[in-house]
């Protein structure tokens, strides 16, 4: 049986190292260590800093290092405070044939949650779901090489924007939309169905059709990013957006940051 070892991934200028630190405190409490009991050297991965809009794979790769030697001896409970497109990208970096055990949670209302527990079946992310029952999928066939996926859990659309923003760098792709078959942002709960539908329906569109490249664009929460990004694995042609909220101009609205 693994040692458990909660371990706190924060990225970000709005946070300093006394907030990363409590943020580490809590989530171990949550996981039954004692105030004090936990190393954060071993534990606490931390940057006071915005990450810069353009190709993160050096960043990735610095804390997929981090992560790893302690993802392959414990049973790691993950908290990320990174960007949505990071958190996936992050998850697609340190995937395996064998996912490690491990929990993953979410922080809402000032607390921790845990959201994907791994440690029973490591591979229910990636179990393949013939019936969506928590997600709506909307596929757009006009018959192209590329595809662009939206995935959004959020009360917003993403899909004026995309489609705003592909034409104006000139790429024309398939469009697939899922969302949540429920209204808003996503439940707490098991997030595990979830990931597994996601998964399962950006396979299956695989399987009908070849596409040279997979463009990836999301409103979900990061933990959920981190998740899906793990059930990805690293063998699909992809290329991960992230918002930019100062673009000037519609070409500039998402910039790649990552690329399989």
């Amino acid at each position: 049986m693994r040692t458990k070892l909660p371990v706190v991934v924060t990225i970000s200028s709005r946070v300093d190292e006394s907030q990363a630190v409590s943020a580490l405190e809590e989530l171990a409490a949550i996981v039954g260590f004692e105030k004090g009991a936990i190393n954060g050297t071993d534990s606490l991965f931390f940057k006071r800093t915005e990450l810069p809009l353009g190709d993160w794979s050096l960043e990735i790769d610095e804390v997929a290092e981090f992560l790893m030697p302690k993802l392959e001896k414990k049973e790691v409970h993950l908290a990320l405070n990174v960007p949505t497109a990071f958190a996936l990208a992050l998850g697609i970096r340190i995937s395996s044939s064998q996912i490690p055990p491990m929990c993953i949670y979410h922080f809402q209302t000032g607390t921790y949650y845990k959201v994907i527990d791994l440690t029973d079946n490591s591979r229910k992310i990636k179990a393949i779901r013939n019936e969506a029952k928590r997600t709506e999928a909307k596929f757009l066939k006009t018959g192209e090489d590329e595809v662009a996926i939206v995935c959004q859990f959020a009360s917003h659309t993403l899909e004026g924007s995309v489609r705003k923003f592909l034409e104006s760098r000139n790429i024309t792709t398939d469009l697939l939309e899922i969302r949540h078959a429920s209204s808003g942002n996503i439940a707490l709960g098991d997030w595990s169905v979830e990931v597994s539908e996601v998964y399962s329906a950006i396979q299956k569109l695989r399987e009908e059709g070849y596409y040279k490249r997979l463009h990836l664009f999301l409103a979900v929460p990061v933990s959920f990013a981190f998740a899906l990004g793990l059930a990805l694995g690293r063998y699909v042609p992809l290329t991960v957006y992230q918002y930019n909220p100062l673009a000037s101009d519609t070409n500039e609205l998402y910039i790649p940051i990552f690329k399989l």
